[in-house]
């Protein structure tokens, strides 16, 4: 196992990262324009966000198909970023810009068709990129480990725009279920990551929608729940592009960042 080395990072407390304030902003049937009223809400919440990191998503409600309600929740989360950076917002400082499409999580249609802003206390991509650092995988590293500890694995490697494995990569998810049969205490949670964007999750090519990381990362839990790990050990998240731990500047520092990390959840 030696060609392996996965990197740890001390998870930072809960309360570093914890989301510190959220506001929403709606939209009219069908549309991407920011009412007045949303305009009024944005404008004033502008002096609580200035410097803080910030997620910006967007939502529709559930008529229409997939394909459209995708395109429409991006143009909604861009119209509000749009907006953020025109008055003062720095751009740098959105982590985050994801269009998710449909939802049914409120109670009424009006109040699916949002964009949600987050801000953050800290900045999650320069917390994570501060604490890596690389460890050989073998029973060693993970009986040091601790509940908190963020494992990026290296070799684990998707192609390009898919969530598909390389061939080359399945070994290392050999040695991973090896790992993860001889520590049955072990929970993990499998974390998507990708590359060569600056906010936002990538396209899948495969699918058509925005949420490659998060396939990423369900297509390692599926094929560990199909080797025998069980689905009670596992869970699975996709972070887009805000937790890359290179600056892409090359094929190598690119492919590093398009990967799958671990978050111990229990041993």
């Amino acid at each position: 196992m030696k060609h392996i080395t996965f990197t740890i990072s001390i998870l930072f407390s809960l309360t570093s990262v914890s989301q510190e304030l959220m506001e929403n902003v709606y939209f009219e049937v069908d549309d991407f324009a920011l009412t007045q009223e949303s305009k009024k809400i944005l404008d004033e919440f502008l002096p609580n966000i200035q410097n803080k990191k910030l997620e910006i998503r967007g939502f529709t409600d559930s008529t229409g198909s997939n394909t459209y309600n995708i395109s429409l929740s991006i143009r909604r989360a861009n119209s509000v970023v749009e907006y953020l950076i025109n008055n003062g917002i720095v751009k740098q400082n959105i982590t985050t810009l994801e269009g998710k499409g449909e939802t049914n999580n409120a109670s009424t249609f009006s109040q699916n068709r949002r964009v949600t802003i987050t801000a953050l206390n800290t900045a999650p991509h320069q917390e994570h990129l501060s604490k890596t650092k690389d460890e050989e995988l073998n029973q060693a590293t993970i009986d040091k480990i601790k509940v908190g500890d963020i494992l990026n694995i290296g070799g684990l490697e998707f192609h390009g725009g898919r969530h598909f494995l390389k061939s080359y990569s399945l070994p290392v998810l050999d040695e991973l279920t090896d790992i993860l049969e001889k520590n049955p205490n072990l929970k993990i949670e499998i974390q998507g990551h990708i590359c060569c964007q600056a906010t936002g999750d990538g396209m899948d090519n495969d699918t058509g929608t925005y949420d490659l990381s998060e396939n990423r990362a369900e297509a390692i839990y599926n094929e560990l729940v199909k080797r025998g790990i069980s689905p009670e050990r596992l869970s699975h998240k996709g972070y887009g592009s805000s937790r890359k731990i290179r600056e892409e500047v090359d094929a190598e520092s690119m492919q590093k960042n398009r990967r799958v990390s671990i978050l111990i959840v229990e041993k």
